[in-house]
């Protein structure tokens, strides 16, 4: 898969940041954070490859759901698709 359509990951992690509620785990949003410094899944932050904090990411944010949740974790998904 291309990654021409797709938003880059900064873009929707800042949009993850914005939207995390106040009453969930901050691990999460502390990975968000962290993707704040990349645009494409294939980038390192540090050590650590995009993909494996994108999948680290929802894996941890399982229980964030509704519109916002579903639709941000569902962008980043497309992003493990990209080779």
């Amino acid at each position: 898969m291309k990654n021409k359509n797709l938003r880059p990951v900064n873009k929707i992690a800042e949009d993850i940041l914005r939207n995390w509620p106040n009453n969930f785990p901050p691990e999460p949003k502390l990975i968000a954070a962290q993707l704040t410094q990349i645009a494409d899944s294939r980038e390192h932050v540090g050590y650590f490859l995009g993909t494996t904090l994108i999948e680290d990411f929802i894996a941890s944010a399982s229980q964030w759901t509704g519109p916002d949740g579903n639709r941000l974790k569902d962008e980043l998904k497309q992003w493990l698709k990209v080779k």
